[in-house]
């Protein structure tokens, strides 16, 4: 569908086409070059830039391939742990399953699990994140929202209230553990890390009562607001991966409407149920082929909402007027 061979239409403007725009080609005879000009323009839509692979894709397999190195070169030489075990223990980790049978021995190596493990569920589940955004474009962009301004504008902002709410909700869970179960810091700091994201080595449990009530609360409570934190950051790869998506289709007709151009947004257009073949295209016409191309609108939708409107235009004029009224 796209041809990256075509010259880029600088900020779609000026004479140069865009290669958003433009689909592979034959060289024909000079003789007809409106008519070719015409037959090369298709009318763009997400369904189209889904199967795209954009950079992200490569930076995601090297955090996993980063991930799972940086377990293998610590736990084997502190451990001591085999590569097998370690690849296990990194994948358990990984998939919150934490089954228990191997755990870091001492406070180094717990140490370094409480970052392992946010590496773990934050930035791996990321990496994963933008995976799977490559192949299911489609189901992402279904749940998304308008948004006022760009996603770039607070993916920082977004970052750094996460960092603060995981901060506050681990301090607050380590001191009251470290005060009814009498554990050192860096130990209820640990839990509280392997808790909220549900990981539970089981190597470190609440052996009061108390300690067993505060445990019930932070495991119900802080590991689903933990949880949501990093729902949000996860999102934000998706979410900007979408908005340059539609970018690109909101910016493909450019600054100056060429013929070719208008004739494929005509037949989108008349694809979608409106107007007549021949005529021109109106502002609400062209708002709702453009809701559609970027998937804000499905286009069934858009059939039952016409259906609709054909049953109460009694006059079959396309119009909504108190002549359909009169004549019920």
């Amino acid at each position: 569908f796209f041809d990256s061979t075509m010259p880029n239409k600088a900020n779609y403007g000026g004479t140069e086409r865009s290669s958003l725009l433009a689909s592979p080609e034959p060289e024909v005879e000079p003789e007809d070059e409106r008519t070719r000009s015409v037959q090369a323009f298709v009318w763009a839509t997400v369904e189209d830039l889904k199967a795209e692979r954009p950079i992200e894709v490569i930076v995601a397999v090297a955090l996993v391939v980063i991930y799972y190195v940086s377990a293998i070169v610590f736990y084997c030489a502190y451990e001591g742990w085999s590569i097998l075990d370690t690849i296990y223990f990194a994948t358990v980790t990984l998939m919150t399953v934490g089954y228990g049978d191997i755990s870091p021995r001492d406070a180094i190596s717990k140490t370094f699990t409480c970052v392992f493990a946010f590496l773990a569920v934050g930035i791996i589940a990321t990496a994963l994140g933008i995976l799977m955004g490559a192949l299911m474009d489609a189901e992402a962009l279904k749940k998304l929202q308008v948004e006022q301004e760009s996603l770039k504008d607070r993916a920082g902002w977004i970052a750094v209230r996460s960092v603060f709410l995981i901060a506050t909700i681990l301090g607050f869970g380590a001191v009251i553990y470290q005060q009814l179960e009498d554990h050192s810091v860096i130990d209820c700091i640990y839990w509280a890390c392997i808790t909220t994201t549900t990981i539970g080595y089981g190597d470190m449990v609440p052996k009061t009562s108390l300690g067993k009530m505060f445990a019930i609360f932070f495991c119900t409570v802080c590991t689903l607001l933990v949880g949501q934190v990093l729902g949000s950051i996860v999102q934000i790869p998706l979410d900007l991966r979408r908005e340059r998506m539609e970018r690109k289709i909101q910016e493909q007709l450019g600054d100056d409407l060429q013929e070719d151009e208008l004739v494929a947004l005509a037949a989108e257009v008349r694809r979608l149920g409106f107007g007549a073949a021949g005529a021109g295209v109106t502002r609400a016409e062209f708002a709702v082929a453009m809701l559609v191309s970027i998937g804000k609108l499905e286009e069934v939708d858009v059939q039952k909402a016409l259906k609709t409107f054909d049953k109460l235009d009694i006059e079959k004029d396309g119009v909504l007027d108190m002549k359909d009224l009169v004549h019920r």
